[in-house]
């Protein structure tokens, strides 16, 4: 389903190889695309979560959206989007967790600064073995999220303007969560 009536997509991404993205191997985080997917896997959970860049080009108002499996999961085991990154270090985080809640933060290389604290949603499947789609409209200051093409909240921020995008995983229960992105897509926003 086309999210928001927006039409075709100017990009998608079936996410059968690794053309467009830096694949990420760290001491705690793993991806490795096989079988039609992303496999993204956080090893431990006492590590900060750890995100991937797209090698697309930085770009300021768009809709991104990922369609996202969840392996064995609870908690606050967590995924979601980096976007608007100035650089890889930097950019607002928009993530799920297992049990079900959204929340929004940015990272300006240093510091955590929460614009949506964890909170919960009913349009979010909650659980191991679910698939979400994530979706995020960045227009000029405006911050939409969505969950499963319902809108979540709407926020202003002004923090970044511009950027790459990436994706983002991150343990707190489950040693070795993984999840599996299935699609990623953007639409860009015509002034």
């Amino acid at each position: 389903s086309d999210a928001l009536d927006l039409g075709s997509p100017d990009w998608k991404d079936p996410m059968d190889n690794s053309n467009a993205w830096y694949t990420l191997n760290t001491e705690n985080t793993e991806w490795e695309f096989d079988d039609g997917a992303l496999r993204m896997r956080a090893k431990s959970t006492d590590k900060p979560e750890e995100w991937g860049l797209s090698s697309k080009p930085a770009m300021s108002d768009y809709f991104l959206q990922a369609t996202v499996k969840t392996g064995d999961c609870a908690g606050l085991d967590r995924y979601g989007m980096l976007v608007r990154a100035p650089d890889p270090s930097m950019g607002y985080v928009f993530e799920f967790s297992c049990d079900g809640r959204y929340r929004l933060y940015k990272w300006d290389g240093e510091e955590y600064a929460a614009i949506q604290e964890w909170k919960s949603s009913a349009a979010i499947k909650g659980g191991s073995d679910q698939t979400n789609v994530l979706g995020i409209w960045l227009q000029g200051e405006t911050i939409r999220l969505y969950a499963n093409s319902q809108l979540l909240a709407e926020y202003e921020d002004d923090m970044f303007d511009e950027g790459r995008f990436g994706l983002v995983i991150g343990a707190d229960q489950t040693e070795g969560f993984e999840v599996f992105v299935d699609e990623v897509a953007y639409w860009i926003l015509e002034d």
